[in-house]
């Protein structure tokens, strides 16, 4: 990929995007002995059940509670010895840290060349994503780094093929992990507005069905593997929010029934964020690369802040999308400053148990951000129709 860090790039810019690079890869070096509590009591007991299950023979085994496309890396590790297998874990997601990087910077580009290089070098030295792959040693990065490729495709509309190769990259993404869903409404948005079309969509279930099929052949049942992602969104069935700021931290002490709000909470998600899809393929039939943005950007904030049951990492696409959000809007640095130290609190209260802002607190500050965010997405929808450079496959 070639980039174009500014018009008239000298020796010190080149030596600057250098240094970010190494620093960037020395940040995650030094986190790679630490061992978080999700490996202790969960990645290190999946690896002694590979191993004793014969390797890629133990796919036929229901071990973890992993989509079949991760769990077939997590087995290849399997096979390294057990100081290096959390190293392959990480270094997987670490590399997909610098893929979601070139894409942010790809990204970028489409808007403006300029700030390309600036998008790749923070998103590099985001301290949620250093800690999310090299420390926690999570896999947010690669369904997200997925997530960006899809999205460039999406805005960048050359043709009907990008169309295409935008629900292919999303159905893989989805293969990787179900929090793939933060970003659906943008894509039901360029579906109302014509540019995927619904058959397309078809891509998603297929492309997982093809995931599964190394599992099927050793012998696991299709009925354990397709619901996969069911079993997870009924974990955590005792809250409404896992350690996420939002919504639910102002009301859930108030609600009995979990359950029932909890379905409340889906229906009421899904339906509005529709309805709002809707209205702005309604109100916004050629949209800008700043409109699309916002959209895929309020889209993952509005999901985060109403769906029940979110965990402390489901805000790192959003994150990753305010801070391209930042880079091409004057004046938001502060809006993505703000989700980010928000996340960061999150991570902070699970890796060492410290609490120092109330929950309470950061969900107002991300319901202010989410305010912001929507209202500059009505600004650019009265942009847009009046001047916008449209942007997507529009025949």
């Amino acid at each position: 990929m070639t980039m174009r860090w500014h018009s008239g790039t000298d020796r010190r810019q080149a030596w600057f995007f250098t240094f970010i690079i190494m620093a960037a890869l020395l940040m995650r070096l030094l986190n790679f002995d630490y061992r978080s509590g999700d490996y202790k009591y969960f990645l290190f007991d999946w690896y002694g059940k590979f191993q004793s299950g014969g390797g890629i023979l133990s796919l036929g085994q229901e071990i973890g509670n992993y989509p079949p496309l991760y769990t077939l890396f997590l087995t290849v590790f399997s096979y390294l010895p057990e100081n290096l297998y959390l190293t392959g874990i990480k270094l997987l997601s670490c590399i997909f840290d610098f893929v979601m990087a070139c894409y942010a910077a790809k990204l970028t580009a489409l808007y403006s060349k300029e700030k390309a290089g600036w998008a790749f070098a923070v998103i590099l030295i985001l301290p949620t994503v250093i800690l999310n792959g090299s420390l926690w040693g999570q896999c947010d990065s690669i369904y997200t780094g997925i997530i960006l490729i899809a999205l460039y495709y999406l805005m960048r509309g050359k043709d009907r093929r990008d169309a295409v190769l935008a629900v292919l990259f999303l159905s893989i993404a989805f293969s990787f992990k179900l929090q793939t869903i933060f970003i659906l409404p943008v894509f039901a948005y360029f579906l109302f507005i014509g540019i995927t079309r619904w058959y397309d969509y078809f891509m998603v279930p297929a492309v997982y069905v093809i995931t599964c099929l190394p599992s099927l052949l050793m012998g696991r049942s299709a009925s354990s593997l397709l619901s996969v992602y069911l079993g997870q969104a009924q974990e955590n069935g005792a809250s409404l929010t896992i350690k996420f700021p939002n919504f639910y931290s102002f009301v859930e002490k108030e609600i009995t029934d979990l359950t029932t709000a909890a379905a409340i909470g889906i229906l009421f998600t899904v339906g509005s964020i529709l309805l709002i899809a809707v209205w702005a393929a309604f109100r916004n039939r050629n949209p800008s690369f700043e409109f699309a943005l916002q959209f895929a950007l309020f889209g993952a904030m509005y999901i985060n802040f109403f769906l029940p049951r979110m965990h402390e990492r489901y805000g790192y696409p959003a994150d990753i999308l305010a801070v391209l959000y930042a880079v091409s809007r004057k004046g938001r640095i502060p809006v993505a400053l703000i989700l980010l130290v928000c996340s960061g609190m999150t991570y902070m209260q699970y890796l060492l148990f410290l609490n120092s802002v109330p929950d309470m607190a950061c969900a107002v500050l991300r319901l202010l951000c989410l305010v912001i965010v929507g209202r500059d997405l009505l600004v650019q929808c009265v942009r847009d129709r009046e001047c916008g450079k449209p942007v997507g496959v529009l025949e």
